[in-house]
């Protein structure tokens, strides 16, 4: 299918685009930015299972401010697009555009 590469080369570049902002913006704590970090490395390495896992931790824990929350959905759903899970990618991406502080990048 053609349109999974270029799919997945479009939601690569929205993740690199946005990831500069992390460490300049200050908006995200350095626990969180090292589990989405870890999470994107497991993304990386088709390790969608344990990416999802850190994600899934990183949301229950609460604390995130909406720019993080607005990233968090940002992973779900490149994790969900590069496993053909279209709908669930979908879906996270409504909730990236619900978040107020949703950096520019990804909205």
């Amino acid at each position: 299918m053609m349109l999974r590469p270029a799919l997945v080369l479009s939601l690569s570049c929205v993740l690199l685009l946005s990831g500069g902002a992390w460490a300049q913006s200050g908006a995200l704590d350095a626990r969180t930015f090292d589990q989405l970090s870890k999470a994107q490395r497991y993304a990386t390495e088709n390790r969608h299972e344990d990416a999802i896992y850190v994600l899934d931790r990183l949301r229950e824990r609460g604390e995130l401010n909406s720019y993080g929350r607005s990233q968090l959905y940002n992973f779900y759903a490149f994790i969900y697009a590069s496993q053909d899970k279209f709908q669930d990618a979908i879906d996270n991406y409504y909730k990236v555009l619900d978040e107020e502080d949703a950096p520019e990048g990804l909205v």
